[in-house]
Protein backbone atom coordinates (compact mmCIF):
# COMPACT_ATOMS: atom_id res chain seq x y z
CA UNK A 1 0.00 0.00 0.00
CA UNK A 2 1.40 3.30 -0.74
CA UNK A 3 2.50 5.57 1.94
CA UNK A 4 2.31 9.00 2.30
CA UNK A 5 5.06 11.62 2.41
CA UNK A 6 5.28 15.22 1.92
CA UNK A 7 2.08 15.07 0.49
CA UNK A 8 3.33 12.66 -2.32
CA UNK A 9 2.91 9.41 -2.73
CA UNK A 10 6.25 7.32 -1.85
CA UNK A 11 7.34 3.84 -3.08
CA UNK A 12 7.45 1.13 0.23
CA UNK A 13 11.50 0.44 -0.85
CA UNK A 14 12.54 3.62 -0.92
CA UNK A 15 10.53 4.51 2.92
CA UNK A 16 12.39 1.44 4.28
CA UNK A 17 15.68 3.03 2.33
CA UNK A 18 15.72 5.89 4.24
CA UNK A 19 14.34 4.02 7.29
CA UNK A 20 17.90 2.24 7.28
CA UNK A 21 19.81 5.78 6.85
CA UNK A 22 17.60 6.93 9.97
CA UNK A 23 18.87 4.06 11.85
CA UNK A 24 22.11 4.43 10.66
CA UNK A 25 22.46 7.97 11.32
CA UNK A 26 21.06 6.89 15.27
CA UNK A 27 23.50 4.24 15.73
CA UNK A 28 26.34 6.61 14.53
CA UNK A 29 25.20 9.29 16.78
CA UNK A 30 25.32 6.74 19.44
CA UNK A 31 28.53 5.41 18.65
CA UNK A 32 29.77 9.08 18.47
CA UNK A 33 28.57 10.03 21.67
CA UNK A 34 30.05 6.84 23.40
CA UNK A 35 33.46 7.95 21.78
CA UNK A 36 33.15 11.25 23.36
CA UNK A 37 31.80 10.23 26.60
CA UNK A 38 34.53 7.44 27.25
CA UNK A 39 36.99 9.86 25.75
CA UNK A 40 35.88 12.33 28.14
CA UNK A 41 35.98 9.52 30.62
CA UNK A 42 39.71 8.48 29.50
CA UNK A 43 40.60 12.38 29.38
CA UNK A 44 39.31 12.77 33.15
CA UNK A 45 41.07 9.66 33.99
CA UNK A 46 44.32 10.77 32.65
CA UNK A 47 44.05 13.91 33.99
CA UNK A 48 43.21 12.64 37.68
CA UNK A 49 47.04 10.63 37.38
CA UNK A 50 48.83 13.44 36.16
CA UNK A 51 47.41 15.31 39.18
CA UNK A 52 48.05 12.57 41.14
CA UNK A 53 51.63 12.80 39.88
CA UNK A 54 51.97 15.81 40.50
CA UNK A 55 51.05 15.53 44.38
CA UNK A 56 53.44 12.39 44.83
CA UNK A 57 56.66 15.04 43.29
CA UNK A 58 55.47 18.05 45.47
CA UNK A 59 54.97 15.26 48.88
CA UNK A 60 58.55 13.72 47.96
CA UNK A 61 60.17 17.40 46.98
CA UNK A 62 58.51 18.30 50.30
CA UNK A 63 60.06 15.61 52.35
CA UNK A 64 63.69 15.66 51.02
CA UNK A 65 63.56 19.57 51.36
CA UNK A 66 62.38 18.77 55.30
CA UNK A 67 65.06 16.30 55.94
CA UNK A 68 68.25 18.47 54.02
CA UNK A 69 66.54 21.61 56.39
CA UNK A 70 67.09 19.11 59.43
CA UNK A 71 70.38 18.06 58.18
CA UNK A 72 71.25 21.65 58.50
CA UNK A 73 69.57 22.10 61.61
CA UNK A 74 71.49 19.22 63.23
CA UNK A 75 74.41 20.59 61.69
CA UNK A 76 74.56 24.53 63.06
CA UNK A 77 73.45 22.70 66.90
CA UNK A 78 76.63 20.63 66.25
CA UNK A 79 78.79 23.87 65.23
CA UNK A 80 77.22 25.31 68.38
CA UNK A 81 78.11 22.78 70.60
CA UNK A 82 81.59 23.00 69.30
CA UNK A 83 81.65 26.45 70.33
CA UNK A 84 85.27 26.73 69.92
CA UNK A 85 87.22 29.57 70.00
CA UNK A 86 91.01 30.56 69.97
CA UNK A 87 91.70 28.85 73.28
CA UNK A 88 90.29 25.91 72.33
CA UNK A 89 93.40 25.04 69.64
CA UNK A 90 96.05 25.61 72.47
CA UNK A 91 97.11 22.10 72.80
CA UNK A 92 99.21 22.98 75.97
CA UNK A 93 95.66 22.32 77.95
CA UNK A 94 94.64 19.29 75.81
CA UNK A 95 94.80 16.08 77.64
CA UNK A 96 97.31 13.55 75.99
CA UNK A 97 96.45 9.73 74.72
CA UNK A 98 99.91 7.37 75.11
CA UNK A 99 99.81 3.82 74.23
CA UNK A 100 103.23 2.71 74.46
CA UNK A 101 102.97 -0.47 72.70
CA UNK A 102 102.62 1.59 69.54
CA UNK A 103 104.97 3.88 70.31
CA UNK A 104 103.22 6.94 70.10
CA UNK A 105 101.13 9.40 71.32
CA UNK A 106 98.98 12.31 70.55
CA UNK A 107 97.21 15.21 72.25
CA UNK A 108 93.27 16.05 71.55
CA UNK A 109 90.96 18.57 73.36
CA UNK A 110 90.64 18.97 76.58
CA UNK A 111 86.70 18.61 76.92
CA UNK A 112 87.12 15.57 73.92
CA UNK A 113 86.93 11.93 75.00
CA UNK A 114 88.46 8.62 72.84
CA UNK A 115 87.16 5.12 72.18
CA UNK A 116 89.29 2.36 71.14
CA UNK A 117 87.19 0.48 68.62
CA UNK A 118 88.69 -3.25 68.92
CA UNK A 119 85.68 -4.42 67.22
CA UNK A 120 86.56 -2.10 63.65
CA UNK A 121 89.84 -3.43 64.33
CA UNK A 122 89.23 -6.78 64.33
CA UNK A 123 86.38 -6.48 60.90
CA UNK A 124 89.45 -4.10 58.70
CA UNK A 125 92.39 -5.59 60.26
CA UNK A 126 93.98 -2.15 62.15
CA UNK A 127 96.14 -2.83 64.74
CA UNK A 128 94.81 0.24 66.47
CA UNK A 129 90.96 2.23 66.02
CA UNK A 130 91.34 5.02 68.44
CA UNK A 131 87.69 7.55 67.97
CA UNK A 132 87.77 11.00 69.27
CA UNK A 133 84.47 13.11 69.93
CA UNK A 134 83.13 15.95 70.96
CA UNK A 135 80.72 14.05 73.72
CA UNK A 136 80.31 10.66 74.80
CA UNK A 137 76.99 10.58 72.76
CA UNK A 138 78.60 11.14 69.63
CA UNK A 139 81.14 8.69 70.71
CA UNK A 140 78.78 5.91 71.31
CA UNK A 141 76.70 7.10 67.92
CA UNK A 142 79.79 7.38 65.87
CA UNK A 143 80.89 3.94 65.77
CA UNK A 144 83.55 2.97 62.27
CA UNK A 145 82.66 7.08 61.75
CA UNK A 146 84.23 9.09 64.52
CA UNK A 147 84.94 12.61 63.58
CA UNK A 148 88.26 12.21 64.44
CA UNK A 149 90.51 8.87 63.96
CA UNK A 150 94.06 7.59 65.26
CA UNK A 151 94.73 4.14 62.82
CA UNK A 152 97.51 2.07 62.69
CA UNK A 153 97.73 -0.80 60.02
CA UNK A 154 100.61 -2.76 58.59
CA UNK A 155 102.17 -1.57 55.74
CA UNK A 156 101.18 -4.05 53.67
CA UNK A 157 97.11 -3.33 54.41
CA UNK A 158 94.99 -1.17 52.87
CA UNK A 159 92.50 0.33 55.37
CA UNK A 160 88.86 -0.34 54.87
CA UNK A 161 85.37 0.74 56.17
CA UNK A 162 84.91 4.47 55.54
CA UNK A 163 88.46 5.33 55.51
CA UNK A 164 87.95 6.20 51.90
CA UNK A 165 85.69 8.86 52.63
CA UNK A 166 87.90 10.94 55.10
CA UNK A 167 90.87 13.38 54.83
CA UNK A 168 93.83 12.01 56.18
CA UNK A 169 95.92 14.56 57.83
CA UNK A 170 98.32 12.12 58.90
CA UNK A 171 99.67 9.36 56.46
CA UNK A 172 103.73 8.59 57.74
CA UNK A 173 105.15 4.94 57.75
CA UNK A 174 107.24 3.87 60.26
CA UNK A 175 108.47 0.67 61.83
CA UNK A 176 107.09 -1.48 60.13
CA UNK A 177 103.44 0.20 60.19
CA UNK A 178 101.76 3.04 58.60
CA UNK A 179 99.76 5.70 61.11
CA UNK A 180 97.03 7.71 60.27
CA UNK A 181 94.76 10.46 61.54
CA UNK A 182 91.85 11.04 59.55
CA UNK A 183 88.82 13.21 59.37
CA UNK A 184 85.64 13.94 57.49
CA UNK A 185 85.83 16.76 54.82
CA UNK A 186 84.84 19.44 57.58
CA UNK A 187 86.73 22.99 58.53
CA UNK A 188 85.98 22.55 62.21
CA UNK A 189 86.96 19.11 62.28
CA UNK A 190 90.01 19.71 59.62
CA UNK A 191 91.52 22.77 61.96
CA UNK A 192 91.51 20.07 65.51
CA UNK A 193 92.64 17.09 63.82
CA UNK A 194 95.60 19.42 61.95
CA UNK A 195 96.66 20.69 65.73
CA UNK A 196 96.49 16.94 66.45
CA UNK A 197 98.93 15.95 64.19
CA UNK A 198 101.31 18.70 65.24
CA UNK A 199 101.37 16.97 68.69
CA UNK A 200 101.91 13.62 67.05
CA UNK A 201 105.32 12.05 68.47
CA UNK A 202 106.84 8.18 68.15
CA UNK A 203 108.15 7.45 71.75
CA UNK A 204 110.56 5.29 70.58
CA UNK A 205 112.79 8.21 68.60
Amino acid sequence: MPILHDNKLMPNNLHKQQGFALVAVLISIVIIAALFYGSSFFWSEKGTSIVKTQIEVKNRAEKEIGEIQKQIIDRNEQIKKLDLNKDDFDTSKWRTYKKEDFFVQVDYHKDWYFRRDSENEKKYGYQLYVGFAESMEKLESSRGYYPIELIVVGVETEPGGEFGKKISVLNEEHNGKRFYINTPADKIYLDLADKMKETFVYLNN
